[in-house]
């Protein structure tokens, strides 16, 4: 896809946009206000563009920008095969979570490493510090019921990867991972910036109360969920703050109007007396699954495996992540291509 295509995509979709913005304004609309702007409160400051560490293939780019008056971070990983005449690769965001960075993030999932086994390019945003919350995190809800825009951040981001760094980025097979309160944005960006994700895995997180009921992706969306019934962070059955994980699984099975379910039993590989199993969800619209992944005894953690070395479980969920995701793209099962 040449830059200027892309350049192309992301101008259309601002001008849809503001001209929805403009048809909305001049035809009033319930809840509108006929006052007219008031210069006392000045809209947020301009958004700057990403000043970068040097961009080269094999390492860790640094990136900080100013987006809504916050000073913002993000980091992304280019395969060392990547060159500006490379075809097009897919894009994984990885959401950290809850008091957590995306430093942090990039180590414990390892999905540098699998960028570069498998080329593609891993982004790790870094959520911010606002007066809601004491410590870093994410901003689950749509932005004007949010302190902080993380919706619009990361749109911003997928932007200028593509536009202003011009990477070259696969649009159809951009796709979402996050831990814990990472995981609940995830499933925002399902729900709430569908037109950009093809795909989502949550890892011991869920979805807010009343998210469920207001999420309407515009084509189907596979989602693998990986939750461990010993986390008592995030307990699977809920709480008044989030779903009920199997209510939330429930959803995207009807949303994706899945038929068919199987469930696979995992063996106890690294010998802690705990199994694994994962109820599978498939002959879906578009032939996308959803996958349901339940840890027995894990608590509220990122799973790894390893052969021969420590592992805290039975899955690596870094590995399984990238293999079930990849399998698709915004228009489903890729198996045709």
């Amino acid at each position: 896809m040449s830059l200027v295509y892309k350049k192309f995509l992301i101008f259309v979709k601002h001008l849809y946009f503001f001209l929805g913005a403009l048809l909305i304004t001049s035809c009033g609309g319930e809840g509108a206000s006929d006052k007219s702007f008031d210069a006392s409160h000045p809209s947020p400051n301009p958004i700057t563009e990403p000043e970068c560490s040097e961009t080269a293939a094999g390492k860790i780019i640094n990136c900080t920008v100013t987006y809504n008056d916050l000073n913002r971070q993000f980091s992304y990983y280019l395969p060392s095969s990547y060159s500006s005449e490379s075809e097009d690769l897919p894009l994984l965001i990885s959401l950290h979570g809850g008091d957590d960075t995306s430093e942090a993030n990039i180590s414990y999932t390892g999905f540098s490493d699998l960028a570069e086994e498998n080329e593609f390019i891993a982004l790790f945003p870094q959520g911010s510090v606002a007066e809601d919350k004491g410590s870093t995190g994410w901003f689950t809800g749509t932005c004007d019921t949010s302190e902080v825009c993380d919706l619009g951040y990361i749109d911003f981001i997928l932007d200028s990867l593509s536009s202003e760094i011009n990477l070259n980025i696969d649009l159809d097979r951009i796709y979402a991972t996050g831990f814990s309160n990472g995981a609940f944005m995830a499933y925002s960006l399902a729900c709430n910036l569908s037109e950009r994700i093809a795909g989502i895995a949550a890892v011991s997180g869920s979805m807010d109360i009343g998210s469920i009921s207001s999420c309407n992706p515009i084509h189907t969306m596979p989602v693998l969920h990986i939750h461990g019934d010993a986390d008592l962070q995030i307990p699977i059955d809920g709480s008044e703050y989030h779903e009920n994980v199997e209510d939330v699984i429930n959803f995207w099975k009807e949303f994706n109007d899945c038929t068919k379910v199987s469930i696979l039993e995992g063996s106890d590989k690294n010998f802690d007396g705990n199994v694994w199993s994962t109820n599978i969800y498939s002959e879906c619209l578009n032939n996308v699954n959803v996958e349901y992944v339940v840890l027995s005894g894990f608590d509220h953690n990122w799973p790894y495996f390893q052969v021969n070395s420590f592992s805290n479980s039975d899955i690596d969920g870094s590995s399984l992540i990238w293999s079930f995701l990849s399998r698709f793209d915004i228009n489903g099962d890729r198996e045709g291509e």
